[in-house]
């Protein structure tokens, strides 16, 4: 019964994945509109897209994405802790996707 229990804690830990890929002064996160599939990549700069949330004592992204594709407004909201470890993150009309599945999409649409 151990056994089922480490198993489903681990499985938990790699669903709770960060969604942000760090790169010198910057994260950068990947994702696409939920109405016409248009993919995004977005390159937060730390200390200027990334604020700071007195609040909290951590950081905020707040910021609204509109594609060529379809006048969908996508809203990502996120927090971080001062290590800018990602605490939660909502994002509305959008669907988080990986650095690969974004390379791929931009491939095909070049192929086209």
């Amino acid at each position: 019964m151990f056994n089922f229990f480490k198993k489903k804690v681990q499985k938990n830990n790699s669903e709770q994945r960060n969604i942000f890929y760090e790169e010198k002064n910057a994260l950068i996160v990947y994702f696409k509109c939920n109405k016409c599939g248009e993919t995004f990549k977005s390159y937060l700069r730390k200390g200027y897209d990334i604020i700071n949330d007195y609040d909290n004592d951590g950081f905020i992204v707040d910021k609204e994405y509109i594609g060529s594709k379809c006048p969908t407004r996508i809203h990502l909201h996120a927090s971080f802790d001062r290590n800018y470890n990602l605490i939660n993150y909502t994002l509305d009309n959008g669907k988080i996707i990986t650095k690969e599945e974004w390379e791929n999409e931009k491939n095909e649409s070049k192929k086209r």
